[in-house]
């Protein structure tokens, strides 16, 4: 069994979409619960290591919680992740409404895969990878 306290409005899911390419950091957030009136959005990115607040992204104030939203904004210098260097993040999403405040986290890595022709990509170098055959 699992036990969930949450307010009338509260995070459901929220996927992090960051873009090394343009520099950009965007989060869609599901909605739960009653979705009564409009709720204000807030995110802030933690860093996972020291537990300190490094980056804000603007907030969304007056949405209606009736489904998702979209919330996004710049970020010149993030540290990326890497496979030898995984540095990892936390989103926390922070929605506010009429019920109070609900608090969600989502752990990341600032990282982008992409292709250039044939070859895969990694926060837009080319990357070949590795394998241990045995």
């Amino acid at each position: 069994p699992v036990l969930e306290v949450t307010g009338p409005t509260y995070a459901a899911d929220v996927f992090v979409r960051p873009s090394v390419a343009r520099k950009m950091l965007t989060a869609t957030v599901e909605f739960g619960g009653k979705r009564s009136g409009p709720v204000n959005v807030q995110a802030e990115v933690v860093d996972d290591a020291t537990g300190e607040v490094v980056h804000r992204l603007p907030a969304k104030t007056g949405v209606q919680a009736s489904a998702t939203v979209d919330v996004e904004g710049p970020w010149e210098n993030p540290v990326l992740w890497w496979p030898d260097a995984p540095k990892m993040y936390r989103l926390r999403v922070l929605i506010t409404g009429p019920g109070g405040t609900d608090v969600s986290e989502t752990p990341f890595g600032f990282r982008e895969w992409g292709t250039q022709g044939v070859r895969f990509t990694l926060n837009g170098i080319p990357w070949d990878g590795w394998a241990e055959l045995i």
